[in-house]
């Protein structure tokens, strides 16, 4: 795998959280005063926490929106994440991270969720991570410039020298549209979403982490 450069998308990739996280982020909506939540999240036009409390507060409120909501939201959602149970690692998610790390394999984490909620959850599932090389939507409302600043992330991180080729994985088919969009490699990871990924396309899949390695050995 050292031709490889690796972007994890991390709910439902690495972590299966993705239904509870769903039901963290309304409630800590609620808790901003935002009561009337659109809960389609699979229809939003760009699957981040950025983009899902832009939506919602234009959607509640008649004043503009500021980009100080952010760090109220992060907050927030820090505090109700910690009183809900969060699921355990993706077969194989942690093990992979540290042969990725002990290969020197570059490699890095882009996700939709906000700073504390994926701390919490990574350091849960007990999964190596670093914020040197985590991406979060807090500064970002589409995936395409978090995936791109993830991959910079891991060049700079890893100290790549030539072309990598470059492996987005991920479990939704914001995921897959955006490796399209991006030009680069894409494997769909969880039975939730296989259908529609394999409908638009996707040509590797793989029911866990464990069996993506074993594809990739």
């Amino acid at each position: 795998m050292k031709n490889l450069l690796f972007v994890f998308d991390i709910d439902g990739t690495l972590i299966d959280s993705a239904r509870s996280y769903a039901h963290v982020l309304v409630n800590a909506f609620r808790r901003m005063g935002i009561e009337q939540v659109d809960t389609d999240f699979d229809n939003y036009l760009h699957h981040t926490d950025s983009y899902a409390l832009r939506y919602n507060y234009e959607n509640n409120f008649d004043v503009p929106f500021h980009e100080s909501l952010f760090e109220e939201l992060d907050r927030q959602l820090g505090n109700e994440i910690a009183k809900h149970a969060v699921a355990a690692e993706v077969a194989g998610a942690r093990s992979f991270i540290n042969t990725l790390r002990k290969t020197k394999t570059p490699f890095a984490f882009a996700t939709g969720a906000f700073p504390a909620p994926t701390h919490y959850k990574m350091k849960k599932a007990n999964i190596w991570y670093s914020d040197e090389l985590l991406v979060t939507s807090i500064n970002h409302i589409t995936r395409e410039t978090m995936v791109s600043e993830a991959i910079e992330k891991a060049k700079d991180h890893f100290k790549t020298s030539g072309e990598k080729a470059i492996i987005s994985v991920g479990d939704g088919l914001w995921d897959l549209q955006t490796a399209n969009n991006l030009g680069i490699d894409f494997i769909g990871i969880g039975q939730k979403n296989k259908d529609v990924l394999m409908d638009n396309g996707c040509k590797r899949w793989f029911e866990n982490i464990t069996e993506m390695r074993k594809a990739l050995s």
